[in-house]
Protein backbone atom coordinates (compact mmCIF):
# COMPACT_ATOMS: atom_id res chain seq x y z
CA UNK A 1 0.00 0.00 0.00
CA UNK A 2 2.94 2.65 0.72
CA UNK A 3 4.62 2.18 -2.89
CA UNK A 4 0.87 3.18 -3.68
CA UNK A 5 -0.02 -0.35 -6.08
CA UNK A 6 -3.29 -1.47 -4.44
CA UNK A 7 -3.56 -3.91 -7.05
CA UNK A 8 0.01 -5.89 -6.02
CA UNK A 9 -1.40 -4.92 -2.01
CA UNK A 10 -4.39 -6.90 -2.63
CA UNK A 11 -2.54 -10.03 -4.11
CA UNK A 12 0.44 -9.89 -1.07
CA UNK A 13 -2.60 -10.10 0.62
CA UNK A 14 -4.24 -12.93 -0.89
CA UNK A 15 -1.02 -14.87 -0.41
CA UNK A 16 -0.44 -13.67 3.23
CA UNK A 17 -4.02 -15.08 4.33
CA UNK A 18 -3.96 -18.52 2.10
CA UNK A 19 -0.65 -19.03 4.60
CA UNK A 20 -2.08 -17.58 7.64
CA UNK A 21 -5.98 -17.38 7.60
CA UNK A 22 -6.07 -15.62 11.32
CA UNK A 23 -4.06 -12.86 10.52
CA UNK A 24 -5.80 -9.61 11.58
CA UNK A 25 -3.36 -7.14 9.96
CA UNK A 26 -3.97 -8.90 6.65
CA UNK A 27 -7.44 -8.53 6.30
CA UNK A 28 -6.77 -4.84 7.32
CA UNK A 29 -4.48 -4.28 4.86
CA UNK A 30 -6.91 -6.18 2.22
CA UNK A 31 -9.63 -3.65 3.27
CA UNK A 32 -7.70 -1.25 2.92
CA UNK A 33 -6.39 -2.39 -1.13
CA UNK A 34 -10.19 -3.19 -1.64
CA UNK A 35 -11.48 0.19 -0.42
CA UNK A 36 -9.01 2.10 -2.57
CA UNK A 37 -9.96 -0.16 -5.43
CA UNK A 38 -13.62 0.48 -4.91
CA UNK A 39 -14.46 -2.66 -3.83
CA UNK A 40 -16.71 -1.43 -1.14
CA UNK A 41 -18.43 -4.56 0.34
CA UNK A 42 -15.14 -6.68 0.09
CA UNK A 43 -13.29 -4.07 2.14
CA UNK A 44 -15.93 -4.08 4.72
CA UNK A 45 -16.10 -8.15 4.87
CA UNK A 46 -12.43 -8.05 5.34
CA UNK A 47 -12.28 -5.09 8.01
CA UNK A 48 -14.85 -7.05 9.73
CA UNK A 49 -12.95 -9.72 10.09
CA UNK A 50 -10.14 -7.79 11.07
CA UNK A 51 -11.64 -6.89 14.23
CA UNK A 52 -13.12 -10.00 14.51
CA UNK A 53 -9.22 -11.47 15.43
CA UNK A 54 -8.04 -8.08 16.84
CA UNK A 55 -9.73 -5.77 18.66
CA UNK A 56 -7.43 -3.00 18.24
CA UNK A 57 -7.63 -2.70 14.48
CA UNK A 58 -10.97 -0.44 15.46
CA UNK A 59 -8.86 2.69 16.32
CA UNK A 60 -6.73 2.84 13.49
CA UNK A 61 -9.48 2.15 11.34
CA UNK A 62 -11.23 5.58 12.09
CA UNK A 63 -8.30 7.60 10.50
CA UNK A 64 -7.16 5.40 7.52
CA UNK A 65 -7.27 7.47 4.42
CA UNK A 66 -8.34 4.78 2.62
CA UNK A 67 -11.63 4.09 4.41
CA UNK A 68 -12.82 7.51 3.11
CA UNK A 69 -15.16 6.03 0.94
CA UNK A 70 -16.75 3.93 4.06
CA UNK A 71 -17.03 6.17 6.52
CA UNK A 72 -20.85 7.26 5.45
CA UNK A 73 -21.81 3.83 5.05
CA UNK A 74 -23.82 2.13 8.26
CA UNK A 75 -21.82 -0.74 7.95
CA UNK A 76 -18.78 1.31 8.51
CA UNK A 77 -20.38 2.22 12.16
CA UNK A 78 -21.63 -1.14 13.27
CA UNK A 79 -18.33 -2.88 12.47
CA UNK A 80 -16.31 -0.16 14.63
CA UNK A 81 -18.70 1.03 16.66
CA UNK A 82 -19.21 5.09 17.19
CA UNK A 83 -15.54 6.17 16.80
CA UNK A 84 -16.43 8.97 20.34
CA UNK A 85 -17.15 5.53 22.08
CA UNK A 86 -13.30 4.32 21.28
CA UNK A 87 -10.75 4.49 24.22
CA UNK A 88 -7.90 6.37 23.23
CA UNK A 89 -5.03 5.71 21.06
CA UNK A 90 -1.89 4.95 22.80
Amino acid sequence: MQLGDRDWALSLCNRLLAEAPENANGYYQRACANAGLGFKEAALADLQRAVELSDTMRQPAWVEEEFEPLRDMPEFTQILGKKEDLPPAE
